[in-house]
């Protein structure tokens, strides 16, 4: 950010933490500003990404960039050439708070979703297929917790289910990939879909490439959505529940932000020195100088990261 006057000249920058991708921590302080004599101060304005306790969260639309491509290379498959069943225990990369609790591992289901923890099933170690209801829902909890897209698909017929670990700490993500997944009975049609979970601020995304519907099976239902893992709480993304039925032939991405107190703070500093504290400061330079915005996010486990 550079402001600037015929007396007196600022150069601000900012910081951007880790940010190659969109849901890791990061800061921005805006565009330039110019000054001119008559006002020699100016207020600098930070906007760091938001993320707060996982006490609740909120959904929005997002632009469709997923961080990978759907069919990328390596990975580690699942569900490989079977259909409703859980992949083996897998331990996460690092500690994700979900709904007030932070877990360590994770089971990836093959109809689209992500339970936590060493789940086992009380009835059968298979996930569940039949139309589950409007999430959030207590008929919901055997499905599993992140669905993205949750609906009977059959990768015995085709399409793979791979999960990845991409970036370096803070920012890893932990990605599950649906890549061309055949539906059951309607095994003509495909959908491809992705889960994406970040490191430190524990947002949760979810990136749709297209997603058919089989009209004449389980109504046909799909769910975009969060909800704990007792089936009390939760949110699907807007129009994008069980039912009404719905087909996504666009791509579309939307993202899960916990929306419980800010987990960051924001604090200025000039050279080495702090000058304050929060999203905004004023200053009054009287010569050339660099100010820097710095953010810090305390995650789930306590973990300071800048």
């Amino acid at each position: 950010m550079k402001l600037t006057t015929a007396l007196i000249g600022i150069l601000s920058v900012f910081t951007v933490a880790h940010a190659q991708f969109p849901g890791c921590p990061n800061i921005d302080a805006g565009p330039d500003q110019t000054l001119n004599c008559s006002q020699p101060c100016a207020n600098l304005n930070a906007i760091p990404l938001h993320s707060g306790a996982t006490t609740t969260y909120s959904v929005s639309s997002i632009p469709h960039n997923p961080p990978i491509a759907y069919n990328q290379a390596g990975g580690t498959g699942v569900s490989v050439n079977t259909d409703d069943v859980w992949s083996p225990l897998i331990t996460l990369p690092f500690n994700f708070c979900y709904y007030g609790q932070t877990y360590t591992t994770c089971k990836i289901g093959s109809n689209g979703s992500i339970k936590f923890g060493n789940y086992v099933s009380t009835t059968s170690p298979d996930q569940p297929y039949a139309y589950p209801g409007n999430c959030p829902s207590t008929g919901l909890r055997v499905y599993g917790d992140v669905f993205g897209v949750l609906h009977d698909i059959d990768p015995s017929v085709a399409g793979t289910v791979k999960w990845y670990v991409i970036g370096t700490a803070p920012c890893r993500i932990f990605v599950v990939s649906y890549y061309e997944l055949a539906h059951f009975s309607c095994t003509n049609l495909r959908s491809t879909h992705m889960m994406v979970l970040y490191e430190t601020t524990n947002v949760i995304d979810v990136y749709v490439s297209n997603k058919a519907t089989c009209s004449t099976w389980q109504q046909g239902y799909g769910i975009v959505g969060i909800q704990n893992p007792a089936g009390t709480a939760g949110l699907a993304a807007p129009n994008r529940n069980a039912t009404p039925a719905w087909t996504a032939t666009t791509p579309e991405a939307w993202r899960f932000t916990p929306d419980g107190a800010p987990i960051y703070t924001v604090e200025w500093f000039q050279g080495a020195s702090s000058i304050g504290t929060g999203n905004t400061v004023n200053v009054c330079p009287t010569a050339p100088t660099t100010y820097t915005a710095q953010v810090t996010y305390t995650a789930c486990d306590g973990t300071i990261r800048h």
